[in-house]
């Protein structure tokens, strides 16, 4: 999963279906982008369920939200 064209100063949190954040992402030297490995904070995999993505921007307003599928590996 990845992220382009975020405001200049971005934070990106993914919430697991019970609402708890598994992973931060904030804005760095390039500035625009993210992705995701599908690992939490600490470095684990996380389990298969339907996650949600909030980017903020510098000031805390939602810049875009939406949720998505991680399946398990075959």
């Amino acid at each position: 999963l990845e992220g382009r064209n975020l405001p200049r100063s971005w934070m990106v949190r993914i919430f697991d279906p019970t609402g708890v954040a598994v992973r931060r992402f904030q804005s760095g030297a390039d500035g625009f982008t993210w992705s995701w490995d599908f690992t939490n904070d600490t470095g684990q995999r996380v389990a298969p369920a339907l996650y949600l993505v909030r980017v903020t921007d510098g000031s805390g307003a939602v810049h875009s939200a939406g949720r998505f599928l991680v399946q398990s590996e075959q």
